[in-house]
């Protein structure tokens, strides 16, 4: 059994709040530095994988599941869908070139008269405020959760440590070095 742990009161807070912090936080899509991956919130890649894009699809508005459009709506709801899963395929040298690309796409989805006009649309890839973002966060944190779990063996308590290591969970980049290493027991 582990002893020594330092528990807290509000580990989704915590947790949260950490990431936050190591993170950074942007309402606004970003590029990181050096990887030149469409990134948004706290650090979420929207790259990494379609869970990631979709919590952050959902959060800016759009319909995923057709469960609020439908005929020709529907039918471009997916196109404009696809068009950002292709523009988040792309490597961004900057800022501008990702919001750029992404943009475009939102202003055509808001200009499309395939919608109803009371089916609110942005014209801007970027939440709103921190409610919106931390939505899109803790829609996929769970996987990063899932993986530490998977990784020890059993189910940590929550922690300020359990907290750092889902950090280098959410960090491991598809295809690199894992930072939770085989010897993490």
């Amino acid at each position: 059994m582990l002893t020594g742990l330092h528990y807290t009161n509000n580990y989704a807070q915590e947790r949260y709040d950490f990431l936050k912090s190591v993170e950074g936080r942007e309402l606004r899509v970003y590029v990181v530095p050096g990887e030149n991956i469409a990134t948004i919130g706290v650090g979420i890649n929207l790259n990494a994988s379609p869970d990631n894009l979709n919590a952050v699809l959902q959060a800016l508005g759009f319909d995923l599941n057709g469960t609020q459009l439908s005929g020709t709506a529907w039918t471009a709801e997916q196109y404009y869908i696809q068009q950002i899963r292709n523009a988040v395929a792309t490597t961004y040298s900057d800022n501008s070139a990702v919001q750029t690309a992404l943009d475009t796409i939102m202003q055509n989805r808001a200009a499309d008269s395939r919608y109803s006009s009371s089916f609110s649309r942005r014209t801007t890839f970027q939440f709103n405020n921190e409610t919106e973002s931390k939505s899109a966060f803790d829609a996929i944190i769970t996987r990063y959760e899932d993986r530490v779990n998977s990784k020890l063996g059993y189910i940590m308590p929550e922690s300020k440590e359990r907290a750092a290591l889902v950090s280098l969970s959410y960090n491991t980049k598809t295809g690199q070095t894992d930072l939770l290493g085989s010897k993490l027991i």
